[in-house]
């Protein structure tokens, strides 16, 4: 009996590793800076989704091995 070991990459999903958009500011009144500030904030959500959705990938992936992680 010979026994041989494979290793297996697993890798999260490509679009989860995708950078986050940073929204520029444009314009020159305060209600720019604002409409900035707010999608700033919004770029900020859905990069926070992402790695959230990295974590649950992360510890569905630790239930599947044996070692665990």
């Amino acid at each position: 009996m010979v026994t041989q070991t494979k290793t297996i990459y697993v890798l999260p999903p490509a679009w989860l590793l995708e950078p986050c958009a940073r929204p520029e500011l444009t314009g020159s009144l305060n209600r720019d800076l604002w409409a900035a500030y707010q999608a700033r904030g919004a770029a900020i959500d859905e990069c926070n989704a992402d790695k959230a959705r990295l974590r649950q990938w992360r510890a569905e992936r630790c239930e599947l091995t044996e070692a665990g992680c």
